[in-house]
């Protein structure tokens, strides 16, 4: 096989085990399993990128009928999708968490299996959704038992580990007298893009780089400033990505501000509130 195959092959392997269809299709994720050194609690992305050039070469010279067949199908899913339906996604479902996989930190409990599950079945029924949330860096905690009491350990997410790619879009959202500045990150989930919000980004005060570094810390303003960005900037990341939902899904209460912000763009055209 030469060098150009490998190439050609080994990009296809990223691209499954970035998007996250892999998660719920048997037997792309039966081939990531057998990436060598494959560990359940890792990231299939992270695997890739720690393995040698030897090993991806063995690997794609034993595995290409199936790596070819595999991302074949992905493509067809993505590009099916894109070809059906209008640019723009006609529902926008918000939530402050999206659980689509373990490898994924971005979840707590069934709220995110929830929001994550309605991801995979837009995706398998090509509904035109696009999900949107934060991206939490430290995701949630890892429990240990210490001298008979529980002590939280927070691991620091990079962002290309868990296959978010930054769309380059970069909006501000006004949250206690800070101009915020927000990183706009996507990841796919099949046919499904998941927009997520980032605010640790460079010139950002200590603060507000903090908002999004953990999924319910349990700091009531803490909280706020996240529901602030979630809705609020949530709204505004679609825009910047030319996105336009003829409707605005709430998975509960925490992206309540999105509804000022689109009274705001009403007002802006010259209606009025009465």
């Amino acid at each position: 096989m030469n060098d150009s195959h490998t190439a050609s092959r080994r990009s296809a392997l990223v691209e499954l085990a970035t998007n996250l269809r892999w998660t719920w299709d048997a037997p792309t994720q039966r081939l990531l399993e057998d990436l060598p050194g494959a560990d359940a609690h890792v990231h299939p992305v992270r695997t890739l990128e720690a393995l040698s050039d030897a090993s991806i070469r063995s690997f794609v010279e034993l595995r290409a009928s199936e790596i070819d067949q595999r991302h074949a199908e992905l493509s067809a899913v993505v590009n099916g999708a894109v070809e059906g339906g209008a640019p723009e996604r006609a529902i926008a479902y918000f939530s402050p968490e999206f659980g689509v996989a373990a490898t994924v930190p971005q979840y707590s409990g069934g709220l995110g299996i929830l929001a994550g599950d309605h991801l995979k079945s837009a995706s398998d029924l090509q509904i035109p959704l696009v999900g949107v949330g934060l991206l939490y860096r430290e995701g949630f905690f890892h429990q240990q038992i210490v001298d008979g009491r529980q002590q939280e350990r927070y691991e620091v997410i990079d962002p290309a580990d868990i296959g978010a790619s930054d769309t380059g879009a970069m909006i501000v959202v006004p949250v206690a007298g800070e101009q915020v500045r927000v990183r706009v990150w996507q990841q796919m989930v099949g046919a499904t893009p998941l927009v997520l919000l980032d605010t640790d980004v460079v010139g950002n005060s200590d603060t507000a780089r903090k908002i999004t570094d953990r999924l319910y810390s349990g700091d009531r303003r803490h909280r706020l400033d996240q529901e602030l960005i979630l809705g609020v900037g949530g709204v505004r990341a679609l825009r910047a990505l030319g996105i336009a939902p003829l409707v605005f899904h709430l998975n509960e209460g925490h992206a309540c501000f999105l509804l000022l912000e689109l009274l705001g763009e009403l007002v802006d055209t010259g209606m009025t509130l009465s």
